[in-house]
């Protein structure tokens, strides 16, 4: 007898037949995290006991690095850049900045189904060896992993104050504007002034920041890791900031009465520098910052083009000719150049037409001429400072002359200089 046909029969037929198929598709899917349809790999992993490695991830591409002491206690320092596929392929080339003797790699590795191990191969020239990490600290995607100098537009200069709560504040009650950044200071000794830097960001939300770091009597602490704590509490609050940063690291290097040793600089400046990367801190550009006194042999301190965004110098009294050559090493290392000090030392603002003479009209011109991109102002009265007091410094507030203050406000106010904003961290290539 045929068999009579039931739709109901039909449609159970159906809805088993999908549920086999959506099974299989989940099964087929990576249980771990994901970063839109890639998984997600961002976080900490450690890959032998006591060498952790920092991932950083938007979307495919990933940034990491390492740092660790090897048998001979010498410092390594590694970065690695690679993709990742939807189905967990990884391909990377990895090359160590610290010792730059060690050879290239190219890796390459499988993340596991449940995205908690990392397992490959490492080839170099001539040999190689097989890898695992395993994640210790998850962590979230970035929203970009491109390093930023923070470096404003063509024709621009970022206009910046300094360089204390009261001095700042009293600058833009006087004035009636708010500069584009503020400038302080902290030790890596100590991470000293955090109360400082903690007001400034409540009061100017719209502001960059300009950490001078200082090193003096510190580098061989710095360089056998003593000050790694210190130097991780300055990561994470540059990163809790929000905000572009401008790192000074053992600013004014060649200035004599700092006593930075050459070598011991170069080493304590990279090391600064792997750390926060280590950490993650990518909304913080490096400053290699020179007194511009007639230094000969700068070139003995410098950490290398890939430690350093920014090249600076102080303005103070010092004649023109002598800061000339460090703007011209940042032209030729393809730097841009930054005023990270600055202020009309011996003369101040009193004498009005020739305080804006001898000193403002000279700097003006020099940030024209060599086009500067950040120019960074100490608006303070340096005798009532006790460290200062008798030393020549003079009252260099620019409320303190009518004349100088209306000269200021009308150069600043030019289009040129970029002060606080809406639209201020956009114009410096800074994402929120």
């Amino acid at each position: 007898m045929k068999e009579r046909f039931d739709p109901r029969r039909l449609r159970l037929t159906f809805l088993v037949g999908l549920l086999l198929l959506c099974s299989s598709v989940s099964a087929a899917e990576p249980a771990g995290r994901r970063a839109g349809k890639y998984p997600l790999i961002a976080g900490t992993w450690q890959e032998w006991d006591g060498i952790f490695v920092h991932v950083a991830q938007h979307q495919d591409r990933f940034v990491a690095t390492c740092t660790y002491r090897n048998d001979d206690n010498a410092e390594v320092h590694w970065r690695t850049e690679g993709t990742i596929s939807e189905d967990g392929d990884i391909t990377a080339n990895l090359v160590h900045t610290r010792p730059d003797s060690y050879k290239p790699q190219t890796r390459t590795a499988k993340l596991d189904a449940e995205g908690k191990t990392i397992a490959g191969h490492a080839a170099w020239d001539d040999g190689g060896h097989d890898f695992t990490w395993t994640l210790k600290e998850p962590s979230g995607e970035s929203m970009s992993l491109d390093r930023h100098a923070f470096v404003p537009p063509h024709g621009k200069c970022l206009l910046l104050v300094g360089q204390d709560n009261r001095s700042i504040d009293d600058y833009v009650a006087a004035t009636g504007t708010v500069p584009g950044g503020v400038m302080v200071y902290t030790g890596v000794h100590d991470f000293g002034n955090v109360a400082d830097f903690d007001y400034l960001l409540r009061k100017y939300p719209r502001c960059a920041f300009q950490i001078g770091l200082y090193m003096v009597d510190s580098l061989d602490r710095v360089n056998n890791g003593e000050c790694d704590d210190n130097i991780r509490r300055l990561g994470e609050w540059i990163k809790s900031s929000h905000r572009p940063v401008y790192l000074r690291v053992g600013y004014e290097f060649d200035f004599p009465a700092n006593k930075y040793e050459p070598g011991k600089y170069v080493n304590a400046f990279r090391h600064v520098r792997d750390r926060l990367d280590d950490q993650g801190a990518t909304n913080v550009a490096y400053v290699w910052h020179s007194c511009a006194a007639g230094s000969p042999r700068i070139d003995d301190w410098y950490p290398g083009d890939g430690y350093v965004d920014w090249v600076a110098i102080s303005f103070f009294a010092q004649p023109v000719g002598q800061v000339v050559p460090v703007a011209e090493y940042a032209r030729r290392h393809g730097k841009p150049l930054m005023i990270a000090e600055s202020t009309p030392y011996g003369l101040g603002t009193g004498k009005g037409q020739e305080s804006w003479d001898r000193w403002f009209a000279p700097v003006f011109g020099f940030i024209d001429k060599y086009h500067v991109k950040a120019f960074c102002y100490i608006d303070w009265r340096w005798e009532s400072q006790p460290m200062f007091k008798g030393q020549g410094w003079g009252d260099c507030r620019i409320e303190a002359n009518d004349l100088v203050k209306s000269r200021w406000l009308e150069t600043t106010g030019s289009e040129r200089f970029l002060k606080s904003s809406k639209g201020l961290y956009k114009q410096l290539g800074y994402r929120e």
